[in-house]
């Protein structure tokens, strides 16, 4: 799979979790959950981020939504590398909202 073809598997399944009515779901790819450096990531929230995630973890399977990213963007190895540091901020951020509640 070049980096122009988008995976069959989780894009598919994010459309159907977030926009069964539509097409295709505006953060399809997740670079909004997992690329720090993307205009993805600049345009939601930290709350929104979190929602999307918590939905993810609640009805997909976030490892093999993780193994699928990865996949998808193995040729644009830049993207690969940032996901440790958005999955540290959004655990960070995540833990930080429920124990300050």
């Amino acid at each position: 799979m070049s980096e122009t073809e988008t995976s069959p598997g989780y894009e598919a399944r994010m459309d159907a979790l977030f926009a069964p009515q539509k097409a295709a779901w505006t953060h399809r790819t997740l670079r909004t959950l997992f690329d720090k450096g993307s205009m993805e990531w600049e345009q939601t929230d930290m709350p929104e981020k979190l929602r999307i995630l918590e939905r993810i973890i609640r009805e997909d399977r976030l490892n093999l939504v993780l193994i699928e990213y990865r996949i998808r963007y193995r040729d644009r190895r830049y993207i690969i590398d940032a996901l440790p540091d958005a999955l540290g901020e959004l655990l960070v951020v995540g833990l930080g909202t429920r124990h300050a509640k």
